[in-house]
């Protein structure tokens, strides 16, 4: 999951998210905020070229689903002058396999999880698809064995602020003194909850 947020935008950045993942990643783009003063859009293509592009504006509770390889880009805007901005969530979908895990872990538009974090991936492959998965039967990740780098004073390095600071280095070596990732008792102990409050809500 990624934060995207924009004031202003002029020029041009048409792109793809991911690389060939034999059609296993997706993209849904989902707005939080949208501006009044002008329109939120994103631009759609068949070409890398922004004159080929397509604008498709944002709608409150609607999201735009992209797959990995689909071309598109920012739509220019300019909300400062009302001191306006758009915000998106980008969520990320993703059948992990040993072929694509290591294009997916590399991508660094999030800061989780951790960029180049194959391991944690893999306690998520499956997780909500295939074999009888789904998001309403979802039974977690596989256990994950959170741990610092022991190179490092990590719990010094976490009370120096260190862990919001220096993303690259000290974020990715201490993972669990930078509490990144939950560890196994705690996650397990929440997703029970969250498992007794959903069919405590259905019922």
């Amino acid at each position: 999951i990624g934060i995207i947020v924009v004031s202003r935008f002029e020029g041009e950045n048409m792109h793809v998210d991911m690389g060939n993942t034999d059609h296993k990643f997706f993209n849904i783009v989902f707005p939080v905020r949208l501006p009044t003063s002008g329109r939120a859009q994103l631009d759609l293509s068949s070409t890398m070229e922004e004159k080929d592009s397509h604008p498709v504006s944002f709608r409150k509770n609607t999201g735009i689903l992209l797959g990995g390889r689909s071309i598109h880009g920012t739509g220019q805007c300019n909300y400062r002058a009302a001191e306006e901005f758009r915000a998106s969530l980008t969520i990320y979908l993703a059948d992990i396999t040993e072929q694509n895990i290591e294009l997916i872990a590399g991508d660094s538009t999030a800061l989780f999880p951790n960029q180049g974090d194959e391991s944690w991936l893999r306690t998520q492959a499956g997780r909500v698809w295939g074999h009888g998965n789904s998001l309403k039967q979802d039974l977690g990740r596989r256990p994950y064995g959170v741990s610092d780098d022991p190179k490092f004073d990590c719990p010094a390095l976490a009370k120096e602020g260190k862990c919001e600071s220096d993303l690259k280095r000290v974020r990715k070596r201490c993972s669990k003194s930078c509490k990144v990732y939950m560890e196994d008792d705690a996650y397990y102990e929440h997703l029970a909850q969250l498992m007794d409050t959903t069919t405590k809500a259905e019922l």
